[in-house]
This record gives structure tokens, sequence and C-alpha cells, in this order.
């Protein structure tokens, strides 16, 4: 059974976003996650001034944003005013996973699409986290800092050796994280457009369950052997993987 645990560096109070927190401290392997290297975050087109140099003094030089080209068009992050690198890789073309899925039975099915039909593009995510220079770090978000970009991450810390549950009960965080405020406006975006919340939707919208991605970790290893033979499947060399090691462990 998975038990819950959290970074000792844990998440950043910062107005503007939800979701911000540093994956630095969690059991690896040969020591643990390095902080200040690789952060996750909810999209962050909210932050002012102030907010986005906050960001910039946490060390971040680059910005991974997995959101498709219409989301980022409808709420830019304006990051690059900072002087913090932009990358723009959206695990769906244009669509996010709660509309690609709509009137899905919640996560599940999203999850097995990104997986089967999208594992290029995670692992060009975790490719490029592993080539974060030493001294600088980078923030994975997408809209909710939950699905794309929990995937992303978890599979980043994974192969780069830390503990299951560490990395299963980090993502899980999440859910907790966007609890109040930011999940009760984009409950009441769903509202406003003509559709009823189903439990479907809530799940689709705010729940980041750690019994679904237990799930998919033992199907991956099913058909894949680990996470890494996952990778490696979809783009990543060895010589990734142990870049991605030395980059996010110490």
């Amino acid at each position: 059974m998975t038990t819950t645990t959290q970074s000792p560096v844990g998440r950043h109070d910062i107005p503007g976003v939800y979701n911000l927190r540093d994956t630095g401290g969690y059991r690896a392997a040969g020591g643990a996650s390095r902080a200040r290297t690789l952060y996750r975050s909810d999209a962050p087109h909210r932050l002012d001034d102030a907010g986005r140099a906050r960001l910039a003094e946490l060390g971040i030089t680059r910005a991974l944003d997995l959101r498709g080209e219409a989301e980022q068009r409808a709420a830019p992050s304006l990051l690059g005013a900072v002087g913090i690198e932009i990358v723009s890789l959206p695990v769906f073309d244009e669509a996010d996973p709660a509309s690609v899925h709509r009137g899905t039975q919640g996560l599940a099915p999203v999850y097995d699409l990104m997986v089967d039909e999208r594992g290029h593009r995670l692992a060009d995510a975790v490719r490029i986290v592993s080539r974060t220079p030493r001294g600088e770090a980078v923030l994975v978000h997408c809209t909710a800092g939950k699905d794309r970009t929990g995937l992303v991450v978890a599979f980043a810390l994974l192969a780069a050796g830390v503990d299951r549950v560490e990395a299963v009960a980090d993502y899980a965080q999440t859910e907790d994280n966007l609890r109040g405020e930011w999940a009760d406006g984009m409950l009441a975006l769903v509202t406003s457009h003509g559709e009823e919340p189903t439990p479907a939707i809530v799940e689709l919208m705010t729940a980041s369950p750690a019994p679904m991605l237990e799930a998919l970790l033992d199907r991956i290893d099913a058909e894949f052997g680990s996470i890494h033979g996952y990778l490696l499947a979809h783009g990543l060399t060895d010589a990734d993987l142990r870049r991605l090691r030395t980059t996010l462990i110490a």
C-alpha cells in the first residue's frame, strides 16, 4: 500500500499559482532528488511581475509548457519577461486532457491515451528535464499541473531512481493543492458552459488519485519491463537516462 509522503522542500506559496512545488528531497537509490532542479506547477499565466520574479529567484531558467497551442494563446505565461526560457512541447496538439475525453468515465482513458499515443512527447519532455544545467532549474507545467505534468514529472523521477512511493505521493499531492479556489473556479466554468459537473468530470478536472498512477505504472511494467523500458521504446537513449539521474539525484 502506498503511504503518503511529501518533499522536505515542498510547496511554494506564490500568489497566482496554486500547485507550485520543488520535487527535491525525495528518497532515491543512492541518495535523494536534488532540490532547486525540477519544479512543477499549474499554468503561471496569473502571475504578476513580482510573482514571475519570484520564479526566477528560485533558480528557474526554463519553463516546459505542455499545453496545446490554443491553451497557450488563451493564457500566455509571460515568463520570458524575467528571462525564463519558454519551451513549448504540447502533449496534445490543441486540446487539454479534459476536452479530449469529455464525457468519458474519468481519468483512466486520458492516461491510457497519453501513454499509448503520446509516448514520444512524454519522453521528449523527460529528455528536456535531463538536460537542465547544474545550478539551474526547470519548471514543468500544463494547465492544472495535474495530468500531463503529473506523468512527465513522475516518469522523470522514477527513471532517475526516486522511490515509487515518493513519486506516487508527489503526484497525488496535486489534488490537495488544487482543492478550494482553483477547483471551485474550474467547476464553475464547466457549469457556465451548460454542463453538469458529474463525478467523471469532477475527477477529470480536479483529481489526482494515487491508485490511478499505481495502476498505470503496473501496466507500463507489464508491457515494457520498467519505466526505463517505456522511455527507451519512445525515443530516450541510455545516455539520456544516465544524464537524467546525474541531473536529478544528489
